[in-house]
């Protein structure tokens, strides 16, 4: 199994296409981060690759900024997927946190807030590892950076942290 992730600071800015950059890096799974893309903003020759099954997460709010892709090829396509880290976004639910573990106690909004960035998805395999067949979940993640001129971008990356480790 072979996995690469890459930092691409913009999907619509590799100068080549996805088809190809895929092709070169011949991985089972390629993780992009910051393909800064909105739903509207993506075409059909970047979704959607032959021999690939493609996972984006957007920014709902901010166009332009930060995203993650997820593309597995054919051979190892995931039996589930999932955006954010919480549950929310697909399920309405945060079962996930039954064990979060900090003084971070969150509500369904900051769940959802936390999620709101486009920043995971979270692909889960079955994979055969010592005669056994195992569930592998492959997290992207585009951690977010805290800006110095705004000091509320700390406190949500703490949080992001905090629920990234949960």
């Amino acid at each position: 199994m072979k996995i690469s992730t890459w930092n691409i600071n913009g999907i619509r800015s590799l100068k080549k296409s996805i088809a190809c950059v895929l092709n070169e890096l011949s991985s089972d799974v390629v993780c992009f981060q910051e393909t800064k893309v909105s739903r509207g903003q993506l075409q059909e020759n970047t979704a959607l690759i032959n021999g690939y099954t493609s996972y984006f997460s957007y920014p709902r709010k901010q166009s332009g900024y930060s995203g993650v892709a997820t593309y597995c090829s054919d051979s190892f396509t995931p039996e589930d997927a999932q955006e954010g880290l919480s549950g929310v976004l697909a399920s309405g639910s945060c079962d996930c946190l039954q064990n979060f573990s900090s003084d971070f106690e969150p509500s369904l909004s900051d769940l959802t807030e936390l999620d709101s960035e486009g920043r995971v998805i979270i692909t889960y395999h079955l994979i055969k590892y010592n005669d056994e067949i195992r569930r592998l979940a492959i997290i992207n993640v585009y951690c977010p950076r805290v800006d110095p001129d705004k000091p509320e971008r700390h406190l949500f990356k703490m949080q992001f942290c905090f629920l990234l480790e949960a």
